[in-house]
């Protein structure tokens, strides 16, 4: 984090480590499936949580933990998207980019698709981007000062947004 609190590796386990020498283990916390990709939310902006772990998981699912409430001992988590556990997940669920912003989660998949995640919402509201990418999304960055979204793909392509647009 831009605090210089804690970061985070991940692979069917993450793991949070400290920051600081002697980069102590802080956290194990057990996710059932490969995560392709991390962001976290290391600012408080409007009612987003700072200090959030989002883990972008092949099953389509986004994983969500807070520093707060693990360092209560509370080593819960939230999901945003993917179906009710049941359902197979297809090969172009998987997510493969995310990208924090203030109060607002991007996320990217295997086949392309964009979406925007309102976090200020409980639950959480989703939203679809227009003009994804014919491929799978392989970076999401979302630049705080301007509202803008970048993304690239394996389409090689970089897409452009007004964060606003959809």
């Amino acid at each position: 984090t831009a605090d210089g609190g804690f970061v985070v590796s991940a692979s069917k386990t993450l793991r949070v480590w400290s920051q600081k020498a002697p980069h102590q283990l802080l956290h194990t916390l057990p996710v059932g499936c490969w995560v392709y990709t991390l962001a976290v939310c290391d600012t408080d902006q409007g009612q987003a949580r700072a200090n959030t772990i989002y883990a972008g998981c092949v099953d389509g699912v986004i994983r969500c933990w807070n520093m707060s409430d693990l360092n209560t001992g509370k080593d819960e988590h939230v999901q945003l998207g993917g179906g009710n556990g049941k359902a197979k997940p297809q090969k172009g669920d998987a997510i493969r980019a995310l990208a924090a912003n203030g109060a607002v989660l991007y996320s990217g998949t295997a086949d392309g698709r964009m979406r925007a995640w309102d976090l200020s919402s409980q639950p959480a509201s989703v939203r679809s981007l227009q003009n994804s990418h014919n491929g799978a999304v392989r970076a999401i960055d979302a630049d705080e000062m301007s509202n803008v979204v970048f993304s690239a793909g394996t389409d090689r392509t970089i897409k452009m947004w007004s964060e606003g647009a959809s």
